[in-house]
């Protein structure tokens, strides 16, 4: 599967892969670069980060999601995660990044989030 990039009713959501983990440093380094154009050029800034096909992530990963994530408030907008396993929301909670992120389990309800933000459009 490769990273996908979707449009849905003024939500940029980016689908991701399987595994991001630190021992494969090109794919995670394409996702950083994908990420950080979606976050610089998204109009409106809202992301979505589809996790429902990811089973592992790394540190790496993390690091990646917040240079995104930082990009996309200093625009004023919002990245948000959504179709969270249970181990990479484990993940999340042992780096204490949860609090940082919006996380959800179901990828509807995040995009829901950001439909009702008040991101201009």
């Amino acid at each position: 599967m490769m990273t996908e990039v979707t449009k849905q009713r003024n939500v940029t959501i980016i689908r991701l892969d399987q595994v991001y983990d630190s021992l494969d440093d090109r794919r995670i380094d394409d996702l950083g670069k994908l990420l950080l154009e979606q976050a610089e050029t998204a109009e409106p800034a809202k992301l979505l980060v589809d996790m429902q096909s990811t089973e592992f992530i790394g540190s790496s990963f993390i690091e990646v999601l917040f240079r995104a994530w930082k990009h996309t408030s200093d625009r004023g907008g919002r990245l948000v995660l959504g179709g969270v396993s249970p181990f990479c929301d484990s993940v999340f909670k042992a780096a204490q990044v949860d609090s940082i992120f919006d996380i959800y389990a179901d990828t509807a309800a995040a995009q829901r989030s950001l439909e009702a933000d008040s991101v201009p459009d």
